[in-house]
């Protein structure tokens, strides 16, 4: 594969695609299934981030083929990024200012046609990539978690922030988990509310 970059901080993304059918295969080689043989391969493309991107944290592979996708923030500003399979780099900004500062925990998960879904703090984020279009929640604040909460310093405790996404497979529910939380928020993506 050939590496395709844009200006930046650089990073390499490794896909390692490995299939198990019926034994195990070195990197290269094939195993004979019965009905044909599977290929076990390694892909290795570059990808280089703007100047000011902080590093990649967050990775999630794309469940229409090959590629990866992950998001990066500036001191300014969030973008979710694609690097599909032929190495080429398409970028969205998602949040800007107040909305996308201090990520202590966050979470991302991509759905099939190519929806994004990012949580920084108790924001939530859709991005459409096709469409560009970029919808956000505010998370409701879940059930604290007493005991969870106990070993968080005075100031941050009452304060929960997304940790964790799940997408139903037809893209109308996700689940969020959230620090220091008894309780998972889920919301229907299209009535936009949580329970």
């Amino acid at each position: 594969m050939h590496a395709r970059t844009i200006t930046g901080v650089s990073f390499v993304l490794l896909l390692l695609i490995s299939v198990s059918a019926c034994g195990h295969a070195r990197a290269g080689s094939s195993v004979d299934v019965g009905h044909g043989s599977i290929v076990q391969t390694i892909a290795q493309d570059r990808a280089t981030l703007p100047a000011g991107y902080n590093p990649v944290t967050s990775l999630a592979g794309d469940p229409a083929g090959s590629g990866v996708w992950f998001w990066g923030d500036t001191k300014t500003g969030l973008s979710i990024f694609r690097v599909n399979g032929r190495g080429i780099t398409k970028s969205w900004p998602v949040l800007r200012g107040k909305a996308a500062g201090f990520q202590a925990a966050s979470g991302f998960a991509v759905s099939p046609g190519g929806v994004a879904w990012l949580g920084i703090n108790s924001t939530l984020a859709r991005l459409n990539s096709k469409s560009g279009a970029v919808l956000t929640w505010q998370v409701p604040a879940p059930a604290g978690n007493p005991a969870a909460e106990s070993y968080q310093p005075a100031e941050l405790k009452g304060q929960h922030l997304v940790r964790g996404i799940a997408v139903s497979a037809d893209g109308s529910h996700v689940a969020i988990a959230m620090t220091d939380a008894s309780s998972v928020e889920v919301l229907d993506v299209p009535a936009g509310t949580f329970t």
